[in-house]
């Protein structure tokens, strides 16, 4: 698959080593141009060597980006090289160990820095490039968002707030067609993994702790995983797709022996599937109502779902992709059903609905958790009960509320059809 990324110049915050250098890697094979934003001097100039050798075009930037001037110099050096910014990859961050109990405020703040505030200060001076370019933002986040870990209070916070941060662009930003989404990687042996693992006392044993609990494969995440995400996130392939947390995870549990490439297409084809969901489904709202295609897209999900929590092989793994086709109409749905009819209560019935977005931060941690205890494929139970909601919603959910004011009271009930 081409990705369409030649001469795209991609900065890559923390780009010197780990998950950082394989995206670099990764989007050079595709024929952009890496900028490596990393402190380590000897690292980030040997990997750019290396894709010079290579044939690539790439340039190695060192700064400290916890120094608050330092991403507004990285952003400008880019610019001054090439011209142009295509995607923003912020990546750089360091699992400190910045905890409650054993750490100060003053310790936690300079955690935020090092974590969390130069991916701000990068977006925000790189939106004037990325505006020009129509290009995009991926952010690496982390597992600890949604888990936690322990002694970790700077690092999880702060990767949080990338996940937060992720949808609040996506939203400010949809009028100017910039994209915004990120990974949320759980256990990838990187060199910071690695320094982090040495600070137990027995790293081995804390290793094979920590890849004992891991239910895909009882092994950690390759960086190559990521990047091959990170690649199709940020190409034109995904030109519809923003807001999103993604996570690889499920295809080696059902059929394994699959490889991490292919592992990784499936999920580009269930976001393909989104997008063309999206398109489709405005197109044939024209000649079937809203309610009714609802539930012909809930009821597809729901039947994929069983298969795919019922069924091992390539079944489950198809009828995975096939969700994201049914899902791509449903909160637009939703949302334009809910507040048709409210009157004055638009307004009011808008902000409930968006804050019930809530519930995407919680459904996840209620899989990971029953896939903790079990398996990954029990745990897709979770979402099956909300398509079961949806299901409902489509059938009878939807149908407006009437308001009558007597007396200064007020009386609801749902109206007869």
């Amino acid at each position: 698959m081409d990705l369409t990324l030649k001469d795209k110049v991609v900065a890559i915050t923390g780009g010197a080593k780990g998950i950082g250098a394989q995206i670099g890697r990764t989007v050079a094979e595709e024929g952009a141009i890496p900028v490596i934003v990393d402190k380590d001097e000897n690292s980030g100039q040997e990997l750019e060597c290396k894709l010079l050798r290579k044939g690539a075009q790439a340039k190695h930037i060192a700064l400290e980006l916890a120094d608050a001037p330092r991403s507004r110099e990285a952003v400008a050096r880019t610019l001054e090289a090439f011209k142009q910014i295509d995607a923003l990859v912020n990546n750089a961050g360091v699992n400190d160990k910045v905890g409650l109990e054993h750490a100060s405020p003053e310790g936690y703040c300079a955690s935020l820095r090092r974590n969390l505030l130069h991916y701000y200060e990068m977006a925000h001076f790189a939106l004037s490039a990325l505006r020009n370019s129509q290009g995009c933002i991926l952010n690496i986040a982390s597992k600890t968002a949604l888990t936690g870990r322990g002694g970790t209070s700077g690092c999880a916070s702060a990767k949080g707030a990338i996940l937060a941060l992720t949808r609040e662009w996506a939203v400010e930003l949809l009028p100017c067609g910039i994209r915004v989404s990120a990974i949320v990687p759980a256990e990838v042996m990187t060199p910071l993994y690695q320094q982090w693992l040495s600070t137990f006392q027995n790293p081995e044993q804390k290793l094979q702790e920590t890849v004992s609990k891991i239910p895909l494969g009882k092994r950690m995440t390759t960086a190559a995983e990521i990047s091959a995400m990170a690649a199709f996130l940020i190409s034109d392939k995904t030109s519809h797709i923003t807001g999103q947390h993604v996570f690889v995870v499920f295809v080696q549990h059902t059929s394994p022996g699959t490889s991490e490439k292919l592992a990784a297409n499936y999920l580009k084809f269930h976001l393909l599937g989104f997008m063309i969901g999206r398109f489709a489904g405005s197109a044939v709202m024209k000649v079937i109502a809203a309610p009714r295609l609802l539930l012909i897209f809930a009821a597809g999900a729901l039947i994929s779902l069983l298969v795919v929590i019922s069924t091992s092989g390539l079944a489950p793994i198809w009828a995975l992709v096939f969700i994201g086709f049914f899902h791509s109409i449903m909160f637009p749905t939703i949302f334009a059903l809910s507040v048709k009819g409210l009157g004055s209560y638009t307004k009011r019935g808008s902000s409930l609905l968006v804050m019930s977005i809530i519930g995407g931060a919680m459904i996840p941690a209620l899989m990971g958790y029953i896939s903790d205890a079990s398996s990954i494929q029990p745990a897709f139970i979770v979402p099956l009960a909300c398509y079961v909601y949806v299901l409902y919603f489509a059938l009878r959910g939807y149908r407006p509320v009437t308001v009558e004011q007597a007396g200064g009271t007020v009386r609801l009930g749902v109206e007869a059809r």
